[in-house]
């Protein structure tokens, strides 16, 4: 049996391989109650990502924002457009896409409606941020990170599920990082993550005394 420390390693090596596009996955979710260490494994993966060049949008879920629309797509589509080039090429660009980088779908602000997203809102989510991210990785390698998935917002959770299916090994990758279901906590956006065929999924153990004290040591 692989010792859980093992797993944690073979896990870490091959999102690592990702960002090279020498794996045959470009999704990543790691699985995991409070303290087993899934944060500090994202931002491993994420120090590593920057290393390596490529460009990483990087965000948290919250369960103050978890109930409004459009919170996590929000900081991804505002992370994407600052990071932007302002070159001439960068702005004529646009594979597929209607909207420049400054001029996507409008999102309201959380709260700003006071009403549910319509179809047709949440269909303005899921293709913004696949545009905008499409228009990065043609300049730049991106990862997408995203921690505490079981907070995420129904719209957002479309279009990360949306984005995960248009992932390119070594041109958009996603990691994700999430707490096990429970009656609390809603973990519809990453089971349908952990679903996808290529996804690479990580379900933490707890590590034995001999594991935590060869890596003190």
């Amino acid at each position: 049996m692989t010792r859980p420390v093992d797993e944690r390693g073979a896990w870490f090596d091959d999102v690592s391989a990702s960002f090279a596009g020498s794996a045959a996955f470009a999704t990543a979710i790691v699985e995991g109650e409070p303290g087993m260490g899934k944060s500090t494994l994202l931002d491993a993966a994420t120090r590593t990502a920057r290393r390596e060049g490529l460009l990483v949008l990087e965000a948290r879920c919250s369960e103050l924002e978890s109930t409004y629309d459009y919170a996590l797509a929000r900081q991804l589509l505002d992370l994407a457009r600052l990071e932007a080039p302002t070159t001439k090429e960068y702005q004529a660009q646009g594979p597929g896409c209607e909207h420049g980088p400054s001029t996507g779908p409008r999102l309201d602000r959380p709260g700003d409606s006071g009403k549910a997203a319509s179809p047709l809102e949440v269909l303005h989510s899921v293709d913004g941020l696949h545009t905008e991210i499409s228009r990065l990785a043609v300049w730049r390698p991106v990862l997408v990170a995203v921690d505490d998935l079981q907070w995420c917002d129904a719209p957002s959770a479309s279009a990360l599920v949306y984005l995960a299916r248009r992932t390119v090994p070594g041109r958009i990758l996603l990691l994700g990082g999430t707490l096990p279901h429970t009656t609390r906590h809603e973990t519809t956006v990453a089971d349908d993550l952990m679903a996808e065929p290529t996804t690479r999924v990580l379900h933490l153990r707890p590590l034995p005394a001999e594991s935590v004290s060869r890596l003190v040591q």
